[in-house]
This record gives structure tokens, sequence and C-alpha cells, in this order.
């Protein structure tokens, strides 16, 4: 007996199948790769879009969202593997992770490097942008971990980075950055 193709799709959502709305298409965005809008501009005006078409059901914003995509995203959908998509946040991760904005390394990379912590800035925040930068890094191109820690050091007060190159076993980044933190209070109680 012949597999039914129709039920072939990336799409594998648990529940019952909800009824589309008719003439739906009228109402949503699209999205092609090559176009002017960013993927995360498409996100949004299609959340708008599922207002407008009142759905509420995760397994329709799924098979909606496919027909928004076309041209190479369309194929790319067609392409991911069977069942592969089992959520609307698993959808929406991986179409953010092929489609998102490409950033030039060098730029990346300039930035990196050139990162510095303000007087003033409270040593938490200037964490959470370093760890920001550095994950789009590593995402994309992957600066070794002892590079980045001696750019986190660099980009430290002087006195910050004197301790914590003479603290023993602070080897990694997040154990750098716990450091930092108990240094700076210290210092500045």
């Amino acid at each position: 007996m012949a597999a039914n193709w129709l039920g072939e799709t990336p799409l594998n959502l648990a529940g019952p199948s909800h009824p589309l709305r008719q003439n739906h298409e009228r109402y949503l965005p699209t999205y092609m790769p090559s176009g002017s809008k960013t993927t995360k501009e498409h996100v949004a005006s299609f959340k708008d879009a599922l207002c407008l078409l009142d759905v509420q059901q995760e397994d329709m914003a799924c098979r909606i969202c496919s027909f928004t995509l076309q041209d190479m995203a369309y194929d790319w959908f067609l392409n991911l593997p069977l069942d592969s998509i089992t959520t609307w946040v698993g959808f929406k991760t991986i179409f953010l992770a092929q489609f998102g904005q490409v950033v030039d390394p060098s730029i990346l990379y300039q930035h990196f490097a050139t990162m510095r912590r303000e007087p003033s800035e409270p040593i938490r925040a200037f964490n959470a942008c370093f760890q920001k930068v550095y994950s789009c890094i590593t995402l994309t191109y992957k600066a070794s971990d002892a590079l980045s820690l001696e750019m986190y050091k660099y980009a430290l007060d002087p006195m910050i980075n004197v301790f914590l190159r003479r603290a023993i076993g602070v080897n990694t980044l997040s154990l750098t950055y716990a450091k930092a933190i108990n240094i700076d209070r210290q210092l500045n109680p």
C-alpha cells in the first residue's frame, strides 16, 4: 500500500488539527530571504496576522506560517526532515537560525576586541553585553575560549584584571564573570 504523500511534511503537531479560516492567505505577510523584510520583522507581522485571524491554536500557527514562506524559504521548509517541527517555538527558532541576519565576522571580532567596561557601568551589565557579542561569534565563527577569556580580562578595569590574573582555577568565561563580580564588589563596596 502506498504512503499518503500529503502527510509527508516537517510538521508533526500533537492534538486535533483545527480548520483554517477561509481566504486566510490575503491577511498573511510573505517572507522571501532576498526581500527587504528581516526575519524578526516577518515573525512580528505574522503574529499580528494571527491576531487578525483570531488564531489561538499552535497547530494552526505552524501550518499557516508555512504559507508565508516563498522562494528559498519555502524550499528550505519543504526540505526539513519529516516530523521535525513539533511546536511553534521550535518552528520560529529554526526559521530565525536559518534566515537571521548574517553579520560580517570582521565586524563582530572588531567589536569584540574593542569592548571596554566603562568606569560607571555595572559589571553585570557589562558581562551581559560581552556574553551577547561572544554568543554571536561562537554561534557563527567560534572564537577560542582562551582568546575570549583574554579579551574579557583586557576589557575590564586594570585593577580587576590584575586580580583575575592572580585567581587560581578561574579558566572558563562563566567562572571569570562570577569572579569579576566578586572582585568588583570587594573593590567598590
